[in-house]
């Protein structure tokens, strides 16, 4: 092979999200002799990953969203960059519905291996004629142009090919991680974290990781961290991430007199040593596809307490993950659990490891399954 496939991923941003670490932890661990990686994205700026990616060799190319300039300027968009670049013969899109556009594209620019992933177990439904049969459109634009049907958990497979197309022609990628990031975890570099933030000895210490943005319900976690200041609980809570929502949830903060009691850390590359001075992850989210965070939280051994509207395919079943409710009546059960989970200790590294190995979730592996997928282009004529 003279010169390696590439492999175009369609995704809004390279910000410190989920998708977006599942990627760099591939990314990473790809030959990239064989396979590299370039990114289309539609939202201008300097993102978390955007130096990383450079330094790897991957190319950032930044186009208008459908939003800005329609639906066919999108597909004409990826059709022109294919064409312009014949080593890209992969496209790989984590845009959900449209999916459907990026799949066109990729079809009209000769790309060999069309790929739609889907992460999210739900979503926001849009009521009106007009945005339900955009939302058929897109899935018949997927169906009929992907090769490949991808998800990163059975519920969020089901929800954007549908049970039974998924049933059938779905693949279940798992949100593989990297445990040597996770099991190593330097002392002195958890002891600097509590310098930077002020955090006091003996306080514990809970944790938040995503977007600021309505699926997360931050507005939930300040009511959360509400209930458990009220109570007369001491802690301190990180918010890690970046986002639209996040002057909303400052300003709720500050309402709520939670400055003392909240950290906004914003976009960080040190999420092995946040979890490692993490007494509980919280995730109140009000759905997920298989949050990547919460098996990053099982990887460092810290317990998690989600909202029930996240897939329960999360859970190891190593004793590391609670599900709660989000509406005000369950604000008590939130604050039981993660007391108790707070309590929770004597994890066995190497039995949580072995279970996570077990169910797809060591990146190396992953990789390794996903190169294969990618260089089927090598092998696969015609379109």
């Amino acid at each position: 092979m003279d010169k390696p496939v590439r492999v175009l991923h369609v995704i809004s941003a390279m910000t410190s999200g989920g998708t977006e670490s599942f990627i760099m932890y591939q990314y990473r661990h790809m030959d990239r002799d064989k396979v590299q990686f370039d990114f289309l994205t539609s939202r201008a700026g300097e993102y978390i990953y955007n130096e990383e990616i450079r330094r790897m060799g991957g190319t950032i190319y930044l186009i208008k969203p459908p939003t800005e300039q329609g639906a066919w300027g999108f597909v004409k968009d990826i059709r022109r960059i294919l064409k312009a670049d014949p080593s890209i013969r992969v496209v790989h899109a984590h845009t959900f519905l449209n999916c459907g556009l990026a799949m066109l594209g990729a079809f009209l620019g000769g790309a060999k291996i069309r790929i739609s992933h889907s992460h999210q177990a739900r979503h926001f439904v849009h009521k009106g004629l007009k945005r339900k049969l955009y939302n058929l459109t897109m899935r018949a634009l997927i169906k009929l142009f992907a090769t490949d049907y991808f998800a990163c958990g059975n519920a969020a497979g089901e929800n954007l090919y549908g049970k039974a197309f998924y049933g059938k022609k779905g693949r279940f990628i798992p949100n593989a991680i990297e445990f040597s990031r996770f099991d190593n975890v330097k002392n002195e570099d958890k002891a600097a974290l509590k310098r930077e933030f002020d955090i006091p000895e003996n306080v514990p210490v809970y944790t938040n990781i995503g977007r600021f943005m309505k699926q997360k319900n931050h507005a939930y976690i300040i009511k959360i961290a509400k209930q458990l200041m009220d109570s007369g609980h001491d802690y301190r809570m990180f918010l890690v991430g970046e986002g639209e929502l996040l002057p909303e949830i400052k300003r709720l903060a500050e309402q709520n007199n939670l400055s003392e009691k909240l950290i906004f850390t914003g976009a960080r590359r040190d999420i092995p040593a946040i979890l490692g001075i993490t007494d509980v992850f919280i995730l109140p989210s009000l759905f997920e596809g298989l949050p990547v965070t919460v098996i990053e939280a099982q990887a460092s051994l810290v317990p998690s307490v989600c909202s029930t509207e996240v897939t329960k395919q999360a859970d190891a079943g190593m004793g590391l993950v609670d599900f709660v409710g989000i509406t005000d009546e369950d604000l008590p059960k939130w604050e039981d659990a993660i007391k108790k989970s707070e309590k929770k200790n004597n994890f066995d590294r190497d039995a949580v490891y072995a279970r996570l190995r077990e169910l797809g979730y060591d990146n190396e592996e992953n990789a390794r399954r996903l190169s294969e997928v990618y260089l089927r282009a090598e092998q696969k004529s015609g379109i």
